[in-house]
Protein backbone atom coordinates (compact mmCIF):
# COMPACT_ATOMS: atom_id res chain seq x y z
CA UNK A 1 0.00 0.00 0.00
CA UNK A 2 0.79 3.47 -0.46
CA UNK A 3 2.97 5.16 2.37
CA UNK A 4 2.12 9.14 2.46
CA UNK A 5 2.60 11.70 4.96
CA UNK A 6 -0.33 13.73 6.46
CA UNK A 7 0.43 16.44 8.93
CA UNK A 8 -1.40 17.78 11.17
CA UNK A 9 -0.59 21.26 11.15
CA UNK A 10 -1.55 22.90 14.53
CA UNK A 11 0.45 20.12 16.45
CA UNK A 12 3.43 19.07 13.99
CA UNK A 13 1.99 14.98 14.34
CA UNK A 14 2.91 13.21 11.85
CA UNK A 15 0.69 9.91 11.04
CA UNK A 16 1.29 7.16 8.22
CA UNK A 17 -1.25 7.03 5.63
CA UNK A 18 -2.20 3.66 3.83
CA UNK A 19 -4.15 4.17 0.45
CA UNK A 20 -5.57 2.63 -2.47
CA UNK A 21 -8.00 3.76 -5.42
CA UNK A 22 -9.23 7.67 -5.33
CA UNK A 23 -11.65 9.03 -7.13
CA UNK A 24 -12.24 12.95 -8.15
CA UNK A 25 -15.08 13.55 -5.81
CA UNK A 26 -15.94 12.47 -2.44
CA UNK A 27 -19.69 12.92 -0.92
CA UNK A 28 -19.34 13.03 2.74
CA UNK A 29 -19.60 10.39 5.31
CA UNK A 30 -22.49 11.28 7.54
CA UNK A 31 -21.33 14.21 9.90
CA UNK A 32 -17.95 13.83 8.63
CA UNK A 33 -15.32 15.72 6.28
CA UNK A 34 -14.13 14.38 2.97
CA UNK A 35 -11.62 15.83 0.48
CA UNK A 36 -10.78 15.40 -2.77
CA UNK A 37 -7.15 16.27 -4.31
CA UNK A 38 -6.80 16.23 -8.23
CA UNK A 39 -3.45 17.42 -9.78
CA UNK A 40 -2.58 17.28 -13.01
CA UNK A 41 0.90 18.18 -14.89
CA UNK A 42 0.48 18.60 -18.22
CA UNK A 43 3.30 18.25 -21.21
CA UNK A 44 3.82 21.79 -22.51
CA UNK A 45 6.97 23.81 -22.03
CA UNK A 46 6.23 25.34 -18.73
CA UNK A 47 5.13 21.93 -17.15
CA UNK A 48 1.79 23.26 -15.75
CA UNK A 49 0.52 22.06 -12.82
CA UNK A 50 -3.36 22.02 -12.15
CA UNK A 51 -4.84 21.44 -8.63
CA UNK A 52 -8.81 21.34 -8.26
CA UNK A 53 -9.71 20.97 -4.16
CA UNK A 54 -13.34 20.04 -3.30
CA UNK A 55 -13.71 20.19 0.60
CA UNK A 56 -16.71 19.34 2.53
CA UNK A 57 -16.94 20.09 6.26
CA UNK A 58 -19.58 17.45 6.97
CA UNK A 59 -22.53 17.62 8.66
CA UNK A 60 -23.26 18.81 12.62
CA UNK A 61 -26.00 17.03 14.34
CA UNK A 62 -29.08 20.00 12.87
CA UNK A 63 -28.61 18.12 9.46
CA UNK A 64 -26.76 21.22 8.00
CA UNK A 65 -23.12 22.08 6.63
CA UNK A 66 -20.87 22.77 9.79
CA UNK A 67 -19.72 26.07 9.81
CA UNK A 68 -15.77 27.12 8.80
CA UNK A 69 -14.96 30.46 10.11
CA UNK A 70 -11.53 30.44 7.37
CA UNK A 71 -12.50 28.68 4.48
CA UNK A 72 -9.20 29.52 2.75
CA UNK A 73 -6.75 26.89 1.96
CA UNK A 74 -2.84 26.62 1.63
CA UNK A 75 -1.09 25.35 -1.38
CA UNK A 76 2.59 25.68 -1.00
CA UNK A 77 2.03 28.31 1.35
CA UNK A 78 0.01 30.51 -0.55
CA UNK A 79 -3.46 31.16 0.23
CA UNK A 80 -6.39 30.10 -1.93
CA UNK A 81 -10.21 30.79 -1.65
CA UNK A 82 -12.60 28.87 -2.90
CA UNK A 83 -13.78 29.41 -6.65
CA UNK A 84 -17.11 28.27 -5.82
CA UNK A 85 -19.25 27.57 -3.77
CA UNK A 86 -22.35 24.80 -3.44
CA UNK A 87 -24.28 22.98 -1.03
CA UNK A 88 -22.05 22.63 1.92
CA UNK A 89 -19.08 21.77 -1.02
CA UNK A 90 -16.25 24.64 -1.26
CA UNK A 91 -13.76 23.70 -4.67
CA UNK A 92 -10.08 25.26 -5.41
CA UNK A 93 -8.49 26.11 -8.20
CA UNK A 94 -5.07 26.78 -9.00
CA UNK A 95 -2.52 26.65 -11.93
CA UNK A 96 0.84 27.43 -11.95
CA UNK A 97 4.26 26.62 -13.66
CA UNK A 98 6.38 23.98 -11.99
CA UNK A 99 10.55 25.53 -11.12
CA UNK A 100 12.45 24.72 -14.84
CA UNK A 101 15.61 23.85 -12.55
CA UNK A 102 16.43 20.62 -11.30
CA UNK A 103 16.83 21.09 -7.55
CA UNK A 104 13.48 22.87 -7.89
CA UNK A 105 10.24 21.18 -5.66
CA UNK A 106 9.58 17.27 -5.89
CA UNK A 107 6.64 18.15 -3.98
CA UNK A 108 3.06 20.33 -3.69
CA UNK A 109 1.68 20.73 0.10
CA UNK A 110 -1.90 21.57 0.04
CA UNK A 111 -3.46 22.31 3.96
CA UNK A 112 -7.22 21.60 4.32
CA UNK A 113 -9.44 23.78 6.57
CA UNK A 114 -9.72 23.30 10.05
CA UNK A 115 -13.17 22.56 11.30
CA UNK A 116 -13.61 23.77 15.15
CA UNK A 117 -17.46 22.90 15.38
CA UNK A 118 -16.15 18.99 15.02
CA UNK A 119 -12.86 19.68 16.70
CA UNK A 120 -10.70 19.19 13.62
CA UNK A 121 -7.06 20.42 13.05
CA UNK A 122 -5.61 21.94 9.48
CA UNK A 123 -4.84 19.05 7.91
CA UNK A 124 -1.74 18.75 5.22
CA UNK A 125 -1.31 16.29 2.14
CA UNK A 126 2.24 16.19 0.55
CA UNK A 127 1.75 15.50 -3.26
CA UNK A 128 4.56 14.29 -5.29
CA UNK A 129 5.34 16.17 -9.01
CA UNK A 130 7.06 15.03 -12.44
CA UNK A 131 9.87 16.33 -14.15
CA UNK A 132 11.73 15.92 -16.95
CA UNK A 133 15.46 14.92 -16.43
CA UNK A 134 17.29 16.50 -19.25
CA UNK A 135 16.27 18.66 -22.45
CA UNK A 136 13.36 17.94 -23.92
CA UNK A 137 15.41 17.35 -27.49
CA UNK A 138 17.03 13.97 -27.48
CA UNK A 139 19.64 12.26 -29.73
CA UNK A 140 19.92 8.39 -30.15
CA UNK A 141 21.08 5.45 -32.22
CA UNK A 142 17.95 3.00 -33.04
CA UNK A 143 20.49 -0.08 -32.95
CA UNK A 144 20.55 0.31 -28.75
CA UNK A 145 17.34 2.12 -27.90
CA UNK A 146 16.25 4.34 -25.98
CA UNK A 147 16.57 5.71 -22.23
CA UNK A 148 14.58 8.63 -21.50
CA UNK A 149 14.94 9.58 -17.90
CA UNK A 150 12.06 11.81 -15.27
CA UNK A 151 12.42 12.45 -11.72
CA UNK A 152 9.36 11.56 -9.56
CA UNK A 153 9.80 10.17 -6.07
CA UNK A 154 8.03 6.94 -6.40
CA UNK A 155 9.72 5.23 -3.05
CA UNK A 156 6.29 5.11 -1.24
CA UNK A 157 3.58 4.47 -4.13
CA UNK A 158 2.69 0.70 -4.78
CA UNK A 159 2.26 -1.14 -8.42
CA UNK A 160 -1.65 -1.87 -8.10
CA UNK A 161 -2.53 2.36 -7.32
CA UNK A 162 0.04 3.01 -10.43
CA UNK A 163 -0.71 2.87 -14.10
CA UNK A 164 1.94 4.74 -16.80
CA UNK A 165 1.81 4.64 -20.48
CA UNK A 166 4.58 5.47 -23.08
CA UNK A 167 3.65 6.58 -26.82
CA UNK A 168 6.43 6.87 -29.48
CA UNK A 169 5.61 8.42 -32.79
CA UNK A 170 3.44 11.28 -31.63
CA UNK A 171 2.82 14.07 -29.03
CA UNK A 172 0.58 13.82 -25.70
CA UNK A 173 -2.19 15.67 -27.38
CA UNK A 174 -4.56 13.92 -30.62
CA UNK A 175 -2.68 11.67 -32.78
CA UNK A 176 -1.98 8.02 -33.56
CA UNK A 177 1.26 6.88 -32.65
CA UNK A 178 3.36 3.95 -33.82
CA UNK A 179 4.42 2.29 -30.66
CA UNK A 180 3.34 2.32 -27.29
CA UNK A 181 3.39 0.89 -24.07
CA UNK A 182 0.87 0.06 -21.38
CA UNK A 183 2.06 -0.79 -17.98
CA UNK A 184 0.45 -1.24 -14.53
CA UNK A 185 2.75 -0.21 -11.86
CA UNK A 186 5.42 2.58 -11.40
CA UNK A 187 7.21 3.44 -14.42
CA UNK A 188 11.66 2.54 -14.00
CA UNK A 189 13.62 5.27 -13.72
CA UNK A 190 14.90 5.50 -16.64
CA UNK A 191 12.39 3.84 -18.89
CA UNK A 192 14.08 1.79 -21.45
CA UNK A 193 12.28 1.68 -25.00
CA UNK A 194 13.48 -1.72 -26.22
CA UNK A 195 15.02 -1.68 -29.77
CA UNK A 196 12.43 -3.91 -31.18
CA UNK A 197 9.92 -1.19 -30.79
CA UNK A 198 11.66 1.25 -33.18
CA UNK A 199 11.10 1.63 -36.22
CA UNK A 200 13.54 4.06 -37.72
CA UNK A 201 12.84 3.01 -40.82
CA UNK A 202 9.38 4.82 -41.02
CA UNK A 203 9.79 7.62 -38.09
CA UNK A 204 13.39 9.25 -38.40
CA UNK A 205 12.08 12.46 -36.07
CA UNK A 206 8.76 11.94 -33.68
CA UNK A 207 8.02 12.53 -30.46
CA UNK A 208 7.30 10.76 -27.56
CA UNK A 209 5.26 10.82 -24.53
CA UNK A 210 5.11 9.32 -21.13
CA UNK A 211 1.93 9.46 -19.24
CA UNK A 212 2.15 8.52 -15.34
CA UNK A 213 -0.97 8.43 -13.07
CA UNK A 214 -1.48 7.81 -8.96
CA UNK A 215 -4.80 7.38 -7.48
CA UNK A 216 -5.01 7.36 -3.33
CA UNK A 217 -7.12 7.35 -0.54
CA UNK A 218 -6.03 8.33 2.84
CA UNK A 219 -7.77 5.87 4.97
CA UNK A 220 -6.02 6.65 8.44
CA UNK A 221 -6.39 10.23 8.03
CA UNK A 222 -9.32 11.85 10.53
CA UNK A 223 -11.66 12.05 7.48
CA UNK A 224 -12.29 10.65 4.07
CA UNK A 225 -9.55 12.41 2.14
CA UNK A 226 -8.67 11.41 -1.65
CA UNK A 227 -5.96 12.16 -4.34
CA UNK A 228 -5.26 11.88 -7.91
CA UNK A 229 -2.19 12.76 -9.31
CA UNK A 230 -1.44 12.40 -13.59
CA UNK A 231 1.09 13.77 -15.59
CA UNK A 232 2.68 14.05 -18.76
CA UNK A 233 5.84 14.59 -20.17
CA UNK A 234 7.15 14.80 -23.58
CA UNK A 235 10.37 14.47 -25.76
CA UNK A 236 11.53 15.34 -29.45
CA UNK A 237 13.61 12.16 -30.74
CA UNK A 238 16.32 12.74 -33.31
CA UNK A 239 17.90 9.72 -35.11
CA UNK A 240 21.66 10.09 -34.73
CA UNK A 241 21.51 13.47 -33.49
CA UNK A 242 20.68 15.08 -36.66
CA UNK A 243 16.74 16.24 -36.81
CA UNK A 244 15.23 15.41 -40.14
CA UNK A 245 11.71 15.58 -41.60
CA UNK A 246 9.16 13.22 -40.79
CA UNK A 247 9.52 10.76 -43.15
CA UNK A 248 6.10 10.29 -45.58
Amino acid sequence: MVQTLIRLASTGLIVSISACLGVDLVAPAPYQPSASITLRQRADTMQLVQLTVIFHPGMNDGGMPRFIPDKNLLIDGATVRPSSSFDGFERYDRSFPLPATPSGARYVSVTLPAVPEGKLLPVTVTLPVIRRVGPRDVAFNPATGLSLDYDLDVSAMSPDEARWNLRLGAPCGPGVPFAALDVLGVPPKPVTVPRIIIDPGAHSDFEACLRFSWHDQLREAPYTIAVVVSAELEWHLFIDGAPVLLAK
